[in-house]
């Protein structure tokens, strides 16, 4: 069990994700943001085991819990993981460059005809 405001990232954070155990104790320990989102991973993940032992695991609180467990896991996932380049979109039409004024440097700007060299 983990001790919400340690100085230690949680071993249910760390388990679940054990490759990204060096970002994972950086970011804990820089990021105030990322502390709060992985102490609320564990109150999740603590809040769907105690409904699991009442044996209410089948209700609709159980679902929403564990719905909520998998938004704080991408939500972690996202801090973690390597940040991807942005993907670049090719203009739109309309957007970007005008290509209607674009020509061959072998044409002659005044007649859009080749240039007789």
């Amino acid at each position: 069990m983990t001790v919400i405001g340690s100085t230690e990232p949680p071993p249910e954070v760390l388990s679940r994700f054990p490759r990204a155990e060096p970002t994972i104790r950086r970011r804990f320990g820089e990021d105030e943001k990322f502390r709060e989102l992985c102490d609320d991973y564990v109150e999740c993940l603590l809040v769907i085991e105690r409904l699991r032992q009442q044996q209410r695991g089948t209700g609709e609180q159980f679902e929403q819990y564990c719905e909520l467990s998998l938004n704080l896991e991408q939500e972690l996932e996202s801090r973690i993981s390597p940040r991807k380049e942005a993907h670049v979109t090719p203009p739109g039409p309309g957007e970007g460059a005008d290509l209607s004024t674009h020509r061959h440097p072998d044409t002659d700007p005044l007649t859009d005809h080749p240039n007789k060299s």
